[in-house]
């Protein structure tokens, strides 16, 4: 299923959606707090669908009044979803709603954050970091809690705890994505110097199944393509999926044993729509403006504190071979950016970036 939506605000509602079979109409629900629902069938003519394959007859779009969604917007929250699937294709909940309750925040962001969560803990009193750390015991009680005032996570759960977490209607969901070359670039620079410290190295190379790897990756110069390229072309099946595109796989649970594929990207798009705020790591002004409208708070992150890379991984992280090794996740990457840069993305724009090589 695949489904864009354009506008949803007080002027009104409007979008489309496909669903997996490309001749019906489909039908949306309309929720509006506490107990307002409403069914929608999507056939008005989008013609942009239609030119584009995605629908036989282009008979897919919806839309919704201002008067309706006007009221929809001062209720305590509102959501689309689509009927037969129960996905959910978009939700708003207004900023004012959360400043009792209590945030989510999913992080792949390899960055210090500080000065950001700072800000944001004056209004949301407790921070818990690093809660991918905790074990299941301990993030299954904070996850609980219903009786504090608010709850910031940085951090990874695993399976069930992050869709129980997502789950949760008192969780806002925010996350900004790093640029996918330059977190794999970092992580295999990390693993590097890992290998080379005294103390750990030892180990580390004995038991580490990205031993051989990391030390032949070691010896190369970043700046040597060739050489580089001949690294990239040696590694293993097992080796790239240990390393290559790890956001997409932090996100849908994927195993280090299992490829990444189409369905993997599809499910972290479906996940990544269901969240409030979602930002790049390339834009941290507008993400830092994303959060002060959504939190209603006063944050000026003008990319203070974000990690500054070294030459090395810089060097690495601009070689082609980092495309070859996180290639879903710069398409997931692009998609985002994609909805952020344009209003409503055409589906030949989303279909250019899904079809790359």
């Amino acid at each position: 299923m695949i489904w864009s939506i354009a506008q949803f605000n007080t002027k009104g509602a409007r979008g489309w959606v496909v669903t997996n079979d490309p001749t019906e109409s489909a039908q949306v629900l309309f929720y509006v707090a506490p107990d307002r629902w409403q069914t929608i069938v999507c056939n008005e003519m989008r013609a942009d669908v239609l030119a584009s394959g995605a629908h036989a007859t282009g008979l897919c779009g919806f839309s919704i009044d201002a008067a309706t969604m006007s009221a929809a917007m001062r209720a305590q929250g509102s959501a689309l979803l689509e009927e037969r699937s129960r996905v959910l294709l978009h939700r708003h909940v207004p900023g004012h709603a959360f400043h009792n309750g209590r945030v989510f925040h999913l992080a792949f962001q390899e960055s210090d954050r500080t000065a950001l969560i700072a800000t944001i803990s004056k209004q949301y009193r407790l921070a818990y970091l690093k809660v991918e750390q905790m074990d299941q015991h301990t993030a299954s009680s904070l996850l609980a809690l219903t009786h504090q005032n608010s709850l910031l996570m940085s951090g990874v759960l695993a399976g069930e705890e992050i869709a129980r977490a997502l789950d949760a209607p008192a969780f806002l969901r925010i996350t900004q994505l790093p640029k996918p070359e330059e977190l794999v670039a970092m992580r295999l620079d990390r693993l590097c110097a890992l290998a080379r410290n005294p103390a750990q190295g030892p180990t580390f190379l004995a038991s580490s199944p990205l031993a051989r790897m990391i030390t032949a990756l070691d010896a190369l110069d970043p700046g040597d393509e060739p050489a580089l390229t001949a690294w990239e072309h040696a590694l293993s099946d097992e080796e790239r999926q240990l390393i290559g595109d790890p956001i997409t796989r932090q996100l849908c649970g994927t195993p280090p044993e299992q490829p990444v594929t189409a369905k993997e990207l599809s499910d972290a798009l479906t996940l990544l729509s269901q969240f409030d705020a979602v930002g790049v790591g390339e834009d941290p002004r507008g993400f830092a403006q994303l959060l002060s409208e959504l939190l209603e708070l006063d944050i000026d992150d003008d990319a203070e504190g974000l990690v500054v890379l070294s030459p090395r991984v810089q060097k690495l992280a601009a070689s082609p071979i980092m495309k070859t090794l996180c290639s879903t996740d710069r398409k997931l990457y692009d998609l985002i950016k994609l909805g952020r840069q344009e209003k409503e993305p055409s589906v030949d724009q989303i279909a250019a970036v899904l079809n790359r090589q």
